[in-house]
């Protein structure tokens, strides 16, 4: 059975695999360069794809499992978008890293380019962490889908950690999404005792 859903972050139509499998049996997947660790219910369907950015064309890979497959399914998801130093604009990502406020604009605005497309009301936002880095996550809702997305900027990748859900889903869910979005560990953080945190709320 296959399922077709936007995932609103990654701003690309996925072609999922469905799988239906507890919380419990997820195992940790990392993609084939090793950049970050996930839990994932099975190994994942990879879609590649070149998104236009405000500096250019930007490569994209979306990482995606369906679970529970039927009116009341989720998606679970990781999009990498890399930005190479040839990319024209970028050059200053790479001359010690980024600053604070260039990192914020790129988060802010992707996170801004979700909400901008998605077809419902925003529920919330808040600043997260992952070790020393800081991102942001928003909650989108509709009558139908609920859409939660972390963003972080890792010089030289913006990260989106996703899930698509239903309202009543999200609530059977709340354990496991918390569960997808804390094991989610980049190669540049060091390993931590404690999972990523909300650290301030927003509206």
């Amino acid at each position: 059975m296959k399922t077709r859903w936007h995932v609103i972050g990654a701003a690309v139509l996925l072609t999922v695999g469905s799988f239906k499998v507890a919380a419990e049996e997820w195992k940790k997947f990392s993609p084939p360069d090793g950049k970050f660790t996930v839990l994932l219910p099975d190994k994942p369907i990879e879609q590649k794809k070149t998104q236009d950015t405000a500096v250019g064309p930007t490569p994209m890979t979306t990482y995606a499992c369906e679970v529970n497959p039927g009116d009341d399914s989720s998606i679970f998801a990781v999009t990498v978008s890399e930005y190479p130093p040839s990319t024209a604009g970028i050059g200053e990502i790479h001359q010690d890293g980024m600053s604070e406020e260039h990192a914020n604009v790129l988060v802010e605005s992707a996170a801004n380019g979700a909400i901008k497309n998605f077809d419902g009301q925003l529920r919330g936002t808040a600043q997260v962490t992952l070790g020393s880095y800081t991102g942001k996550e928003i909650t989108l809702e509709s009558p139908t889908t609920v859409f939660i997305a972390r963003y972080f900027w890792i010089a030289p990748r913006l990260y989106v950690i996703q899930v698509v859900t239903t309202p009543d889903q999200k609530s059977v869910l709340d354990s496991t999404i918390a569960k997808f979005f804390n094991s989610f560990q980049v190669k540049e953080t060091e390993p931590q005792d404690t999972p990523p945190t909300v650290v301030s709320p927003g509206q």
